[in-house]
């Protein structure tokens, strides 16, 4: 609205006073927010008020002012609010400059929406939507054109021949001004042509200066859109063939029909998340982190899967430097398809699993009836403390995902860092004793058969260990 208001000058609706307020609280609500905003110094983060505050003071602070104060002066300086001020043409060529520093935001909302699109993780969606703001942007810029198109012509001398005294001898609808000057904008950077013509000397300059701007900023457009329709164009036809060559590999090597509906299923399914989703694989970057830096993203990812288990989440409290090296050692991610068989009864298990997707059927040697092992549950955690093997089936119902936890791994961890071994000694003592109360009555299996109190006594008197050792080293 800054723009139409500068050319048109219409008159105060409820629509341009809702919108300034809108605009107006937005970026004071941003100014004040920004003082309780960290930052990165090389790459350090920052978080200390202070030092927050003079950095902001260095940066953005005066260019902020400046804006919301040029609102609070164009505001007060409306003819309707002001009159006496308004009249006075000095004051009010005073205003107009002051009003238009308010575009000046712009560079500011250039960062807010490139933060908004490091959020978005489809890439084909990134694709379109950068596409979107490539046609908003020439939209914003054409808007911002007719209005200084309208505002040259109006703004010169009444014995001066214009545009606006040829297509409006006699005034004319706001809207309808306002569509015309747009209208010839949009010519300026296609083809098309309308009545409308320069009639004045400042009137063929500023059509000359948009032409030669036009000329460079439609073509990089036009280039962009196409890019970006090759992009979309290539992402299809690289599935598209893929698949071909999937459907014809399996008719040439006459695989059943079933298998060959799973096999195709399965992989729609992992194509579909890879696309929504960005594994470590996919970001080339990472590859320039340091090791402690790499090591810090693993555990932030695995770690919040694994302390669902009241164990894993003691271990991390008691040692943050063992559960970044178990996390980086000793775990890794599976998938699986519908109806995979995960293990099977006699099957020698090597790991713990955690489902971080998906849902498993369980059945067990000693159940009449199957159990689901769902989101955030685990299984197999015998494997970690004794030669385990399982005493039932695990099968996928639904395409799923797991975290799996290598007990040999978790071995050589513990006996890197001291703080933790008697702690997951005791633990595992304790779950060993219970396995072999319940294997004397026949009440084994592999799912976290444990209730929550037990295990909850378990993982206390096991971490008690530690606490007891601690304030007895305090004490020496």
């Amino acid at each position: 609205t800054i723009p139409v208001q500068l050319a048109f000058q219409p008159a105060t609706t409820w629509f341009f006073e809702t919108m300034f307020w809108l605009a107006l609280v937005f970026w004071i609500a941003d100014l004040v927010l920004t003082f309780a905003t960290g930052f990165y110094s090389k790459g350090a983060e920052v978080l200390n008020p202070r030092r927050i505050a003079c950095h902001y003071l260095r940066t953005w602070l005066t260019f902020d002012l400046l804006v919301i104060s040029s609102d609070f002066v164009a505001w007060f300086g409306d003819e309707g609010r002001a009159p006496a001020m308004a009249r006075m043409g000095k004051s009010l060529r005073v205003v107009r400059v002051i009003r238009s520093l308010r575009l000046l935001r712009l560079v500011k909302l250039q960062k807010l929406i490139e933060t908004i699109m490091d959020h978005i993780e489809s890439e084909y969606f990134h694709v379109v939507l950068g596409m979107v703001r490539g046609t908003f942007f020439l939209l914003g810029m054409n808007h911002i054109i007719a209005c200084a198109w309208f505002g040259v012509s109006n703004s010169t001398t009444i014995d001066v021949d214009s545009w606006i005294e040829r297509a409006f001898p006699t005034g004319g609808d706001f809207s309808y001004m306002y569509l015309t000057s747009l209208h010839w904008s949009l010519t300026q950077f296609t083809p098309a042509s309308m009545e409308v013509v320069p009639r004045n000397i400042h009137e063929r300059l500023f059509s000359v200066c948009v032409l030669l701007f036009a000329l460079l900023v439609f073509s990089s457009f036009l280039s962009s859109i196409t890019a970006s329709m090759t992009q979309l164009r290539q992402l299809s036809w690289k599935f598209d063939k893929n698949m071909s060559l999937l459907r014809k590999y399996l008719r040439t090597h006459t695989i059943s029909g079933a298998l060959s509906i799973r096999i195709l299923r399965y992989v729609e399914y992992k194509v579909e998340q890879k696309n929504s989703e960005v594994r470590e694989s996919d970001v080339h970057l990472l590859k320039m982190l340091s090791t402690q830096l790499h090591m810090e993203l693993v555990q932030e990812t695995y770690e919040p899967i694994m302390i669902a288990h009241p164990f894993f989440r003691h271990f991390a409290q008691c040692s943050s430097n063992a559960m970044r090296d178990f996390c980086n050692k000793a775990t890794s991610r599976i998938s699986y398809s519908l109806g995979d068989v995960v293990f099977a009864e006699h099957n020698k298990a090597d790991a713990m699993m955690f489902v971080t997707q998906g849902k498993c059927q369980y059945f067990g040697k000693y159940e009449k009836r199957g159990s689901t092992v769902k989101l955030g549950e685990w299984c197999s955690e015998a494997a970690l403390w004794t030669d385990w093997e399982h005493v039932g089936c695990l099968q996928a119902m639904v395409n799923a995902e797991a975290l799996l936890v290598n007990a040999a791994k978790l071995v050589e961890v513990v006996r890197k860092h001291p703080r933790v071994s008697p702690c997951t000694l005791e633990y595992g003592t304790s779950f060993v004793a219970w396995l072999n109360e319940q294997s004397e009555v026949g009440r084994l299996n592999d799912l976290h058969c444990i209730d929550r109190p037990t295990l909850d006594i378990f993982v206390t008197n096991a971490f008690a260990v530690q606490v007891q050792f601690d304030e007895e080293e305090h004490q020496t």
